[in-house]
């Protein structure tokens, strides 16, 4: 995530994240990535919490797990959010 002040300052970089700055999208991306990174080397997790921010990237998380089934064919991972 993109430093800032405060975790809320770093989330609103990310609005309108379609519209013209390309670097939202690869900021983005690359925190999903990291997510990603996490997840692969704890085997065992299978759930995800979030709060507010951290609730925003659990449910993108499970968006884009839904995506790369599509996708790959490999089963999402997370059961809960």
């Amino acid at each position: 995530m993109p430093h800032s002040i405060n975790a809320e300052d770093a989330i609103r970089m990310f609005q309108n994240a379609g519209e013209g700055e390309d670097w939202h999208q690869q900021v983005w991306r690359d925190a999903m990535d990291d997510v990603f990174k996490t997840l692969n080397e704890n085997p065992e997790v299978d759930a995800i919490i979030g709060y507010s921010e951290g609730a925003m990237v659990g449910a993108s998380l499970v968006v884009e797990e839904a995506v790369r089934a599509q996708r790959t064919g490999v089963q999402p991972r997370i059961k809960a959010s």
